[in-house]
């Protein structure tokens, strides 16, 4: 078992095989589900095959995770960080949670709420943070305000009226640009060359980390910045690439 963060009353960890039984009654409960979008899973079986096929951590580095009360070891539900590629332009790191009606108003979300907006712009260093939360849900917003986030706007949440808060980092700086190690710079030419499907990871405007996977058609300088471009039209400055067919991008104390 692998524990992720701790708070003085709280772990919290990734769901691991032994909270299948866990994440079904969860989500079986028809007062824990009224304000989401989704409801009951069909079979425990079903929400191990959730579980499993849950690609968040793959994908972009971050996710849900369990939450489990220190004092008994029992599992109050879960809460964490999910990057939501359809919500803008760049994309929005969204806060979620959920957790089991023994444990509402005892503070569990918001101390968990808190710990995952702390780990996501001191150690995963996001410019924002979203909540999304269906009107109505007066306990969900406070969890929200509890946690720094201000309302934003009106929104339609899984086809409800629903309201936008949102908690900017206040460490956040764009970086100025960085020109990248010359011999990379001549393998991506290469491969630009060879028309080759590659993969990529890098960093977007937010600071998601991003697997994408194309073939890169040319690149340009915008304000003194080297950019690549993918046939895909996905535009990426060069500097914020982390890795290409999962080769490190060197240094630039290598330069």
């Amino acid at each position: 078992m692998k524990f992720i963060l701790e708070t003085p009353r709280l772990l919290l960890r990734e769901l691991s095989q032994d909270d299948y039984q866990n994440f079904f009654d969860l989500n079986n409960d028809p007062e824990v589900v009224k304000y989401v979008g989704d409801g009951a899973f069909a079979s425990v079986n079903a929400a191990k095959n959730f579980l499993l096929n849950y690609d968040q951590y793959k994908k972009y580095g971050v996710g849900r995770w369990a939450v489990i009360l220190k004092a008994s070891n029992e599992f109050t539900g879960w809460c964490g960080l999910k990057f939501q590629q359809d919500l803008s332009e760049t994309g929005e790191v969204d806060l979620g949670y959920r957790f089991s009606r023994k444990f509402w108003g005892q503070g569990i979300g918001s101390e968990a709420a808190k710990a995952c907006v702390d780990y996501g712009f001191h150690q995963l260093h996001y410019k924002r943070i979203i909540g999304r939360v269906m009107a109505g849900n007066i306990a969900s917003v406070k969890v929200l305000e509890h946690c720094g986030m201000h309302f934003v706007r009106e929104m339609k949440f899984d086809e409800h009226p629903g309201l936008w808060f949102e908690i900017e980092n206040p460490d956040w700086k764009e970086p100025s640009y960085s020109p990248i190690n010359c011999n990379f710079y001549d393998e991506l030419e290469a491969l630009a060359t060879s028309k080759k499907n590659i993969e990529i990871l890098y960093r977007n405007e937010i600071g998601v980390r991003i697997i994408s996977t194309g073939i890169i058609k040319t690149f340009f300088i915008e304000n003194k910045a080297e950019f690549m471009q993918l046939e895909n039209n996905l535009v990426i400055r060069l500097d914020k690439l982390i890795s290409v067919n999962g080769k490190i991008l060197p240094s630039i104390a290598n330069n």
